[in-house]
């Protein structure tokens, strides 16, 4: 890759990185508060009863909500906090929480742009278009609950960003694996990372991948 392209290329991807964080606010994601929005309160409690129990008691700590009590994780899934524990390693805890929930939705952009670009061979200009279209998916207002969407995110809904990049992640891997390009296990790894985001995600994602390689076997049907 020449010098120009490589510049190019981190241009367009802080370009990307930037858009998301630029419309959600610097100034709101660097102050160590807590989001309280939708369903952000509950996950706040998880979030902070996750990164104080998580090493001592692992994922079996019991939450004295409603109904006497439930499991922890009972109606969300693990990765996200597993992202805050970590974060919450190097940074406070607000901090950490605002962070990793925002992370994959900030990331999505760069990775369609480098993906498009660096894994399926497009143009630049396709990927760039690529990542502006995820852009436009991120910042729409017509969706506020269902996930995937930056208004989602801020309802509580953060479990499906991580879902979706994932699940983005993992359909590249298998159309790399069906030239023979990579190994399978990365594709799986990848598969149950998104069940760690999200089930609608998983869904997806399985639904997808079973249609991927129905169409490559049916495919090779018909050349023999």
């Amino acid at each position: 890759m020449s010098s120009y392209r490589y510049w190019l290329d981190i241009f367009v991807i802080l370009c990307l990185l930037y858009a998301p964080v630029g419309a959600l606010g610097p100034q709101w994601l660097s102050l160590d508060h807590l989001p309280t929005g939708g369903d952000t309160a509950s996950h706040v409690f998880y979030a902070h009863q996750f990164c104080q129990y998580f090493p001592k008691q692992g994922l079996t700590q019991w939450l004295p909500e409603v109904f006497g009590g439930l499991p922890f994780l009972s109606y969300y899934f693990p990765l996200p906090f597993i992202v805050i524990f970590f974060l919450n390693l190097w940074l406070p805890f607000g901090l950490a929480f605002k962070w990793a929930v925002f992370l994959a939705s900030i990331s999505t952009p760069a990775c369609v742009f480098g993906l498009s670009v660096h894994r399926f061979g497009f143009s630049r200009i396709a990927g760039i278009l690529a990542g502006i279209s995820t852009l436009a998916f991120l910042l729409h207002e017509q969706n506020s609950i269902w996930g995937g969407n930056l208004m989602s995110v801020l309802a509580g809904e953060f479990g499906y960003s991580y879902g979706m990049l994932f699940s983005l992640l993992t359909l590249a891997i298998w159309i790399r694996a069906l030239q023979g390009r990579y190994y399978w296990v990365i594709g799986g790894i990848l598969e149950a990372a998104t069940g760690f985001s999200h089930g609608y995600a998983l869904l997806i994602t399985g639904f997808s991948s079973f249609f991927l390689l129905f169409g490559v076997t049916l495919k090779h049907r018909c050349v023999f």
